[in-house]
Parts: structure tokens; sequence; C-alpha cells
């Protein structure tokens, strides 16, 4: 079937980002209580033939050249194991797509005029996710990885990744001339979210102008193999775009280490559950890392991970185990997630967790079609790009098939609720957001999380009450409301809850400093119906007795 296909493919972009419920107590100095600190030590290896350049020479082919440290051995940088497993949990987590270039996409129209998409690429992220460039929100990566704020807000990171150094090399070798960059033509179709007709296979680009949203976060699928025969008969001369990779042979080891401070053990938990990557089942998946991964370079994995965590606090239990630690980030996610998204299964299942598993699954993609079409062909089995634009309907990248399965693109979620973020401007953060300009949308956060955080904390103080003061708190509530305050028979159902505290209070030995208001309140005619009775003979009695048991409990507090 003539498709649509390249050698990279988009997790979709969730409309919710999740902040985590101590994001406003994050900092280096304070500690958490529950927090631990320590170092977890790794083994990387290669699947298929990797190069993580550190030069590229001026030759044509260019070399790009592995990286290396000052005595000449192999090494992974920190920087590009830390941007790997950080860019898996922005997907994992829910996080804001921030890190975006700002700029048009283009198509051509079936006369073949140039035109310029009417949003920017950040315009179609804030329609899709409303708070990617909220600086008064911090996701889990950021906390993790730290972020950069303005007005001295921003947060160093608790993770330090040391660079990986080479413990099996099994040889280098060059690759054939290739091209890193491909031949296309700035595509929109495969960029833009389509949500029309039934069979994901066929889809075509229906709309363009209004309601766009983006694709999602790019991800290149792992491939079992590395693929550097595939250079275009036409493009076999243009050696100032080709490039040489020196590769090393799979079956390589690399041994890490990433060094943490003051996390929860759900924060370890991610950090050890983006590492392992396996399933539910054990199955392990691969991450893709350094150049050459449209061609099928670079899919890695970790194993023998080691954690040594020492809490805060000194603590006679048992120490933290990795699966202790995973199993508590699972747990975690699996209740946000369905706590905002009410009817999903669970967060293993939610789109952006199942491409995730999808894109790393070397066997599932080996008969899938990845790699970049060219710009034109005269062969009619083959797409090439000039044929996916012609006709007034453009054809779309499919979406993804996993074990035969067509993966959803869109969960089941409603919008983000208020609810979700009533620690937004809470702790250290309300400094923060009083000093920000604010949207529409961050300022009712904000307002609902002030409600939130003033009815916990009365909810705390009524919980901290006796009985009775909780009575009488509650007796107080229900008369001053309004529905009750405008119905003498509805005020006229609390005379016997009157009565009741009143006896309690003339029984209990305590002095309670609630009496005073208690008696003001039954004499109160307009606020009560404890004294409020129809003057004849049959109620002299009722009203009498009830001013002395007043006159008792006024006498014994004296």
């Amino acid at each position: 079937m003539n498709v649509v296909h390249a050698p990279y493919h988009f997790a979709p972009l969730s409309r919710w980002v999740y902040m985590p419920e101590w994001a406003h107590l994050v900092s280096h100095d304070v500690p958490f209580k529950d927090g631990y600190s320590g170092v977890i030590h790794y083994t990387l290896s290669n699947r298929t033939a990797l190069c993580v350049g550190g030069q590229q020479t001026a030759d044509k082919p260019a070399k790009v050249k592995w990286q290396r440290d000052p005595e000449g051995n192999p090494v992974i940088p920190s920087s590009s194991l830390k941007g790997m497993l950080r860019n898996h949990l922005d997907i994992a987590t829910f996080a804001k797509m921030r890190q975006v270039d700002d700029q048009h996409l283009t198509y051509r129209d079936a006369s073949r005029k140039k035109v310029h998409y009417p949003q920017s690429i950040k315009q179609t992220v804030k329609s899709a996710q409303p708070l990617s460039e909220s600086d008064a929100i911090f996701d889990l990566p950021e906390l993790l990885f730290g972020t950069l704020r303005e007005q001295g807000f921003s947060l160093k990171s608790r993770v330090y990744f040391a660079d990986a150094t080479c413990s099996l090399n099994q040889g280098f070798s060059h690759s054939n001339p290739v091209i890193l960059g491909a031949p296309k033509a700035s595509f929109l179709p495969n960029y833009i979210e389509q949500h029309t007709g039934e069979n994901p296979t066929t889809r075509t680009l229906t709309h363009y102008q209004k309601e766009a949203i983006p694709k999602g976060w790019k991800r290149y699928p792992t491939q079992a193999q590395f693929n550097d025969n595939s250079l275009p008969d036409n493009l076999k001369e243009k050696r100032d775009v080709q490039s040489q990779l020196e590769l090393l042979a799979p079956d390589s080891q690399f041994a890490g280490k990433i060094v943490f401070h003051n996390l929860k053990r759900q924060e370890i938990g991610a950090l050890l559950w983006a590492l392992q990557f396996k399933d539910p089942e054990g199955k392990v998946f691969y991450h893709s890392l350094g150049h050459g991964k449209p061609l099928g370079a670079g899919a890695v994995s970790f194993s023998d991970c080691t954690l040594d965590a020492r809490p805060n606090q000194t603590d006679d239990g048992d120490p933290l185990t990795i699966e202790q630690a995973v199993d508590e980030f699972v747990a975690h996610m699996n209740h946000v997630y369905q706590a905002s998204h009410e009817g999903e299964n669970n967060w293993q299942h939610s789109p952006q967790v199942r491409h995730l598993f999808a894109f790393g699954d070397l066997a599932d993609n080996q008969e899938k079609n990845l790699t970049y079409m060219p710009l034109e062909s005269k062969d009619a089995a083959g797409m090439s790009y000039q044929q996916a634009l012609q006709g007034r309907s453009k054809d779309v990248l499919p979406d993804w098939y996993h074990s035969g399965t067509h993966l959803p693109r869109k969960s089941d979620q409603p919008k983000p609720a208020p609810g979700d973020y009533k620690n937004f401007g809470q702790g250290r953060l309300a400094d923060l957001v009083s000093q920000l300009p604010l949207t529409d949308r961050e300022q009712q956060l904000w307002a609902t999380a002030d409600e939130q955080a003033e009815a916990e904390r009365k909810a705390s103080a009524f919980a901290q009450l006796s009985p009775l003061e909780q009575q009488f708190m509650q007796l107080e509530h229900d008369l001053a409301l309004p529905e009750v305050r405008a119905s003498q028979d509805r005020r006229r159902d609390y005379v016997q809850a009157m009565d009741e505290l009143l006896d309690a209070c003339l029984a209990d030995p305590t002095h309670y400093d609630f009496v005073p208001t208690l008696l003001a309140l039954c004499r109160d005619t307009s606020q009560s119906a404890y004294l409020d009775l129809a003057k004849n003979k049959k109620n002299k009695p009722k009203l009498a007795a009830r001013k002395q048991k007043l006159a008792d409990v006024e006498a014994k507090y004296k």
C-alpha cells in the first residue's frame, strides 16, 4: 500500500500537565522529611551500532567522530544521557511541551503555490496544551532536572549524570556515506494532528488552518539494525551534505552513575522506571541515543542497575529497593492519572505511555517502513513527498500500530480541572505567581488553589476540636445558611440539636469558649427558633423550661 512513511513518529501531546503535589516544597536547602540522597549505578549496552558524536571534521563527507575523554577513551556525555531520559519522562509524566522552534510550517496547494501556515508551532502547542508556557507550573521533569525561571525562581537539578565510560569495546568502524538531514520539504501533514476518517492508515489532511494542534513529541522508533546502504542515486555525488559516522559495534557496554539529592521515593522510582524501560510483564524495550537514529543506529538499553539510597532522616527500617521505588512511582502515576482522567483504565494504558513502549519495541518495528520518502519518485510502488502532496487532499503519516493493534492518539480525558492544581501558587510558589503576569487560566487556578487551601485549613482545625465544639461549629454553620435564615420552619428543625447541645454543656465539667455565642444564638429569634414559640397556654411551660435551661448554662459559666 502506498502510504506516507518516515523514520520518525510522534507520541501524542497531553492536554493535561501534571504538577506533583510537592512541587511547591522542592528545594536544595530544605530537605524532605521523607527524602533520599544517593546514587544509581547502571550498565548501558547497544543493540545496534552506536555513534555519540563529539567532533565533526570539515571533510566531504564530514567525519562524525566519537566523543572521547582526554585519554582517548570513548565516553557518552552526561548531557546526552540526561536529555534522552528527560525526554522519555516528559512524555510519560505529561510534562509541558515548551522547548520548540517557533516557526511557521508550510504546504503547497493544488496550484503548487506556497502558502504559510497561519499559526506558529508555539501557537498550535498552546492550543493543545494551554499551560505549555506557564512559568507558574512545575512538571515532574522540571522538578527533577531543573528549570530556568525569571525573578530568581529557577530550580537547580537534583539529579546529576556522570559521563558513561566504555567498559566493553567491541570495535569501531566507519559507515558508508549517509545523509543525516533528510532531503525533505517542510512537510506539514506529518506534524499536524488529524482526527478525520475511520481508517487511521488512509487519513488525509483536511484541516490545516483552523483548530490545528501539533502531532506531539517527535520520536525515532528503534530499529533492529543500522542501514547505511540507502543513499539515493541522485545524491551519491553530493558529498557536501553527506556524513560518515564512527560507529561502535553492537553489544559494547558502558558503565555510568546518576547521583541524586533530596528526592522523594516516587521521583527515584521515575528515574529507575525510565532507565529499565520494562512493561508490567517484564519485557525490556529500547531507547534511542546518538547520531544516525533515522537509520537505525543507537538502540540502547540499561541493565545491572543498583540503588544506594540514604534517607534524609535516620531510619532503622530496611533500605529502599529498586522494586519498591518503581512500584511507588507506577502506583502514584496510576493514582494521579485516574484522579484527573475519569474513565481511563490506568496510566500504563494512556496513549502517551503506550506509544513510548511501542517505539521501543525492536521486534515489532522490523516490518515497518522507517525510511524517509524521496522528494519525487518514478517508482509507482513507493510513496514520495511529491505524491503525498498531490490533489486537493494531502496524505498524512498514518497512526502507529503495535502488536497488530492500532494505538489511539486521543485519550478519553476531559479538559484539565482547576482541582488538578491545588498546590498552584502555594508555599514558595506564592511569591512567584504574585510577580508574574498571569493568564486568565492561571488566575483561575490560583483562586481555586487558595480556596482549597483555606478549606483544608478549616478542615484540619475542625478535626482538632472536641466533639461538642464540632457539634456547635456545625450548628452555627447550618443556621447561617440563607435558606435556613429565610424559613422559620427550617430553623425549627434545629431546636432539638440546640437542646441536646445545651444539656451536654450542663453535664460536661469542661468550660467551653463557644458557650456565650451559643447562648446568644439561642436567644436571638431572628437566627434560631429556640425561643420563637407561639404565645399560647400550651407553649408557656415549654418556653419557661427553655429559658430556665439557658439561665442554668449561663450560671454555670459565670
